[in-house]
Formats: C-alpha cells, structure tokens, sequence
C-alpha cells in the first residue's frame, strides 16, 4: 500500500496521512474506502515495525534481499521503496485483494498488468488471481531470468479460454439426491453415498466441501418423511394444487422425490451462491437451469446474477412464458423449432419442403429473443430413428437440418447437441450400465468421436462395439456455417422455390440474406457440399 507520510512517524497507531481518493491511512494501517478493505498492521509483513520495516529493497539493497538472485522471493516479505509489504498468507488480506479484483471483473476489466509481480509469491497471487477468467494477465518483469512454470500460476488464463472455447454447464439448484431405501431406517443418519462419495440421506448432506453441508432446516418440509408435504410429478400432472404450472405453486415440492432447497434460507444462498462461483471461477460462462420453473425466480435471480454469464438459459417445456421472467432467470428452452424444421425437411410430403422458410419461431408464445433452439436434447430422445424426432439416428437428414437451423436467419441463439451414443433411451454414458449403484464413466477420448453421417437413417449401433460420443460441433460443414453465421446475420433479402419463374425442382429451395450471403438446399437421398467465396460474400449449398 502507499508509503506513509511523515505525520505518522509522530502517530504511529494513527492514520493521518490522506491519499488521493480521501482515505485516510497511516503506517501500516488504512481507514479503506469501503469497510471491507480496512487494514492494520497484523495484514502486512513485519506488523508494528517501524516505518521501514524489518527489510527493505529498491537500488540501496541493489534490489536484492540476501540472495544473490531476484527471482528466487527472497524480497518478498520486504518493503520495497519503503511501501508496507502486504502478507498474502493472511486470509483478510487474500478476501479484500479478491473483493478488489471482483469489482474490477464486474466493471468489465478483461486484462491485468501486474505492478511488482517480482516481490509477490505466486502461488499465493495465482490463488487470487486465477478466482476470474481474465484474458490476458501480465507480470512487470525488467530483466530476470524467466521462471519456468510461473506463467502456469500467474499468466495467460485457461488454455480453454484462450482457445476462444465457451464452457455450459448444466447446474441442478433446486433440489438434491432423492434418499437411498436405508435412509428410511436412518432417518437422521447420512447411509446414503453419492456419484463422489459423498455420504446423504433424507434432507442430509455430509457435503464434499465442508460448506456444502446441509441438514433438515434448508429445505422445505425439514425433516418431514422421504417425500416431504407435497411431491410434484407425473402422478400429479406436474401440478400442485394449481391449474397452471407457472405460480410456482410447486416451488417448495420435492420433485420426483427430490428433497428441494428452500432458497429463502441464507445459507442455503451462500452454498449456491459458492458452488456458482467455483465454475466461474473454473472459467464457465453459460449455464443451463435444471428445473427451472419449480425455484422462485426472484430468490434465484439473487444467487445467478452475482456473476457475468455469458448465457444463462432455463430448462423448459410447453409451458406459457412468464413477462419479465427472462430478465431475471435467463433464456427459454424453445423445444418445438427444431421439430418444425424436421417437419418440412424429412416428415411432410417433398410438395411442401419450402413451407421451412416461414417458420418464424418453434413455440408460438416464446418470443425469439428470449428464446435458445437446441437441435436435440436429452429428454426428446427416441430409441430408434424417427423422422420426426430429430436425433443423430435419423444421419444424414438430421445433419442438414442441424446446417439449416445454423444458416437460417431467424435463429438468435442456438445450442447443438453432443452426448454419447445410445442404443436405449434408458442408456446411461458408457462404463455405467444398468444395475450398477457407483461406476466411472468412460472418457469419451477412448473412442473418439463419430463420423460425419453419410446416410439416412444412421446405421444402427448394433453395429457397432462402443457407442462413441456423438460431436455434432465437429461434423462436415459446422464449422464454416459458424463462420457464415457470424458474417451473414442479415435479413431474408429474396428466396427461389418450386413454382417460380427459375423452375426449381421439388424440394429445392434457396434464399438471399442481403446481397452477398447465399444459402441452397435439396431435400433428397444423395448429398454433396460445396462452398467457395465470391467477393466478400459466402455461398452454401447443401443437400
């Protein structure tokens, strides 16, 4: 921190010196700015010394500290330019350094210099540092030799985030594990072991972190039977009480058995509010919201939004949108575009293929900018190809339905799909059979990923001896329709069908987004894919 004016050599336990912003500070001492960053000595190495400390460094020590070397943080307990040395081992200082730091990610701070990196441990710095995805971090550095390794601790971010690549996790906030049989034996004991080892039982959680511990108090019901007051499901219509869905009538019921969080508990906040930081702090940026509609938005919108998610999107069905919802809970899950596109593309007679270009949206009351379109998702699976479901079992239709859904104007935003392969609709991932209590998953590096389909439907995985993992994201075309996508969001600017004065065949049909970006498409069994670049524009076609 700033070195002390001469008025504290006379006021020692004082602070009468003022800095530029109105703190008043003294001797290793600081009145802070915002309550959270005040500080006495016991936060600086050397406590209550004098002004100068125990040891100092700048060119009177010739920047050394009883070493021959600088880089070997010999001065990092050391006063440099008579600055109070703050001692990063102490807890209040690590909190206030990342309170700091947390205002700066939230004021959109991408990038960092760090000023004396030199006279700082960097495993206690890259223990701050690294709690937010910075883009670039970079070290004053004069002209020592480079540690190896500390670039790993004190540097350039994740190898993720610097491959451009976004993680979405899929985050399950509003309840629990369901209680093993032997928990009705043990109703306050934890029998019960999780996927991680964690030891639960009914309303009860060892946790894995010590923070995460929960008992019967921070749910609703407390320490009811298994299955609380009230039980949402199929057996109730998903409702509860209510005609609609969308009160939050089922709020505080345990879904499926599931005992619920009760939100407005403040401890259960800060776990949530914890866990969320850890996969910030991991480098997630996009979340998806299991069970969205049974948590209160309001108490939610509390916990999401202490951090800067890219996306945030909401687990959802057939239900009527709520105004004002996606302003504090995220995106709708719009399940039916994908369908409409499949519809005319693979299910409806060749007669109508055209109709695709019209549709304007899946659900009719999910407005498209509040709206995220998967091409598959978990629950919409079929165990065998159906043209009407799309899944990678249908091949090479679902492909091109997948590349239209990316070139076509209308989408905002769009999530594909990627998972193991399955052969039931009951398979869990490779390695966790049925009937296994505990089991690890197999990598899906062993396998690898499948194939670009070539036909329609997709060869059944009997034929296969694994089931690999399906990375729509890698498939023939994906990648320069991104390219396309982000270089050609224009509007429908004149399209050609059946019927026209070109005299397309059935189930051919293109259109224009502005003047330069053209996207063709056949509906047919034979496929080709070209693309080349005229001008500034880009030109598909696929069929």
């Amino acid at each position: 921190m700033a070195r002390p004016c001469s008025a504290a050599q006379g006021a020692p336990r004082g602070t009468p010196c003022v800095g530029w912003n109105g703190t008043s500070y003294g001797n290793r001492r600081t009145a802070g700015a915002r309550g959270w960053d005040m500080a006495s000595p016991q936060h600086f190495h050397h406590g209550d010394k004098e002004i100068w400390g125990e040891c100092g460094v700048g060119p009177d020590t010739g920047f050394l500290c009883g070493s021959p070397v600088t880089t070997d943080c010999s001065c990092c307990p050391c006063d440099m330019y008579g600055l109070p040395d703050w001692n990063l081992a102490v807890k209040a200082v690590q909190e206030s350094h990342t309170r700091h730091l947390e205002e700066l990610h939230h004021m959109g701070v991408t990038m960092l210099r760090i000023d004396a990196a030199l006279y700082m441990e960097p495993e206690l710095m890259s223990s701050i540092l690294n709690r937010f995805p910075w883009d670039v971090v970079y070290q004053e550095w004069w002209h020592e030799l480079p540690l190896p390794g500390r670039t790993d601790v004190f540097g350039l971010y994740r190898d993720l985030k610097f491959m451009r690549v976004e993680v979405v996790v899929d985050v399950v906030l509003n309840h629990m594990a369901r209680p093993c049989s032997a928990a009705q034996g043990a109703p306050r004991g934890t029998p019960c072991v999780g996927w991680n080892g964690t030891s639960y039982g009914n309303r009860r959680t060892a946790g894995a972190r010590g923070w995460d511990m929960a008992s019967p108090q921070h749910f609703h019901h407390g320490d009811k039977e298994i299955w609380g007051e009230c039980g949402v499901g199929p057996d109730t219509g998903f409702l509860c009480g209510s005609p609609v869905t969308t009160d939050c009538s089922c709020c505080p019921c345990d879904m499926y058995g599931l005992p619920d969080w009760n939100l407005a508990v403040k401890a259960v906040q800060e776990s949530h509010t914890r866990h969320l930081e850890e996969l910030h702090h991991m480098g997630v940026t996009m979340l998806r919201i299991d069970a969205a509609l049974y948590m209160e938005p309001e108490l939610m919108s509390s916990i999401l939004n202490r951090f800067p998610w890219d996306v945030v999107y909401q687990e959802w069905w057939h239900e009527l949108p709520l105004p004002g919802r996606t302003d504090v809970f995220g995106l709708y899950r719009d399940l039916k575009f994908m369908r409409r596109v499949s519809e005319f593309l693979a299910v409806q007679d060749i007669s109508r293929t055209q109709e695709v270009l019209d549709v304007d949206r899946g659900d009719f009351y999910i407005h498209p900018v509040e709206a995220v379109y998967p091409t598959c998702f978990h629950d919409g699976r079929s165990d065998g190809a159906d043209p009407a479901i799309p899944t990678f079992k249908n091949g090479l239709a679902f492909h091109q339905q997948q590349l239209f859904l990316l070139a076509s104007p209308f989408p905002v935003t769009v999530v594909l799909w990627g998972g193991y392969a399955w052969r039931s609709i009951d398979d869990g991932p490779p390695g966790c059979e049925g009937g296994q209590s505990h089991c690890a998953a197999t990598s899906p590096h062993s396998e690898g990923c499948r194939a670009t389909p070539t036909l329609s439907p997709s060869p059944p995985l009997e034929e296969f001896t694994a089931r690999p993992w399906i990375c729509e994201h890698r498939w023939q075309g994906v990648a320069g329709l991104l390219r396309f996508r982000a270089s050609c969001r224009h509007a429908e600017t004149r399209r050609w069908t059946p019927g026209g004065p070109e005299h397309l065949r059935l189930g051919h049909l293109a259109f224009r987004l502005g003047s330069r970006c053209f996207v063709a498409l056949a509906r047919g069994r034979r496929w080709r894919y070209i693309l080349w670049r005229c001008f500034m524009g880009f030109i598909y076609i696929y069929s």
